[in-house]
């Protein structure tokens, strides 16, 4: 299974043997052997109220990189960063909820530049590695042409009481550590990939 959120919407490639798991709220397109893109395209436009589509493939590793031989891949890596109270960390950038992440430098393993990333966007300087989360893919313009970006996502731990710094030349405006009511609440204004990442932290206000 391959997964990537387009226009905020979420696609997955998959084998048709999984169709059971994309049934309620699943547009589905039966692709055979050939992907067609703008079929796919037209599914994921602004225009189309579904927000999941799911494409059956028998090759989906094949029917990815069809589908995305024209775009450039741009690495990116982020944290999830977690507290003594369990609460995570979410910033504010450009009108958005989001979580701290950013394009890898060069000669950087993921999870450095994870780290990096966290403490300029948001001024924590302590943090404790955790574990690997996931990698998830999303897609962009960029100077007309068109981008995947794939980022690596990591847990962080540190203490609440360090001071935040918010990277205001990235467009950020607040640092917030949340508790799983308030994380449900802000992805209401946030974006379908982060919410979906989030899932995990937010069950036990639903409980």
């Amino acid at each position: 299974m391959y997964e990537v959120f387009i226009n905020n919407k979420r696609l997955v490639f998959a084998h048709p043997d999984s169709g059971k798991m994309y049934s309620s709220g699943w547009n589905r397109i039966n692709s055979g052997e050939k992907i067609i893109t703008d079929e796919i395209i037209g599914q994921l436009s602004d225009d189309n109220p579904a927000s999941k589509l799911v494409v059956f493939t028998k090759d989906s590793a094949n029917s990815w990189d069809s589908f995305f031989k024209g775009y450039k891949l741009i690495e990116a890596a982020g944290g999830i960063v977690i507290n003594e109270d369990k609460h995570i960390l979410l910033i504010y950038r450009n009108g958005k909820w989001d979580l701290p992440k950013g394009k890898m430098e060069k000669g950087e393993t993921p999870e450095t530049a994870a780290f990096r990333e966290v403490q300029e966007e948001t001024g924590i300087l302590h943090l404790v590695p955790g574990r690997a989360v996931s990698n998830t893919h999303h897609t962009y313009i960029l100077k007309g042409k068109p981008v995947l970006k794939k980022t690596y996502w990591f847990e962080m731990h540190a203490a609440k009481s360090q001071q935040f710094h918010p990277q205001s030349e990235e467009g950020i405006t607040i640092v917030k550590w949340m508790d799983s009511a308030e994380i449900r609440s802000a992805m209401e204004n946030s974006y379908a990939l982060i919410e979906l990442l989030l899932q995990p932290y937010s069950v036990d206000a639903a409980s």
